[in-house]
């Protein structure tokens, strides 16, 4: 993060479907889904939380089924 509010995301996996970018607040309300198409360089996105309160997310990235789950702090 650079600021605090813009996130780069980068998921490197063998799998090569599409993906889901999901962002949750601590109160299990989703307020991002995105799908993510893989690249050379593997799964990438450039979120943006200038939108949100300060505080804890979660941010996940996976299948429908599973996937890996990162808090961040936006600032």
């Amino acid at each position: 993060s650079t600021d605090g509010k813009i996130f780069d995301v980068n998921f490197t996996s063998s799998y090569q479907q599409f993906l889901w970018i999901t962002v949750h607040d601590l109160l299990g309300q989703k307020l991002l889904e995105h799908r993510l198409d893989k690249s050379l360089r593997g799964y990438e996105y450039n979120l943006d939380m200038s939108y949100v309160a300060t505080g804890v997310y979660l941010v996940r990235v996976g299948s429908r089924k599973e996937g890996k789950v990162k808090r961040i702090i936006v600032r």
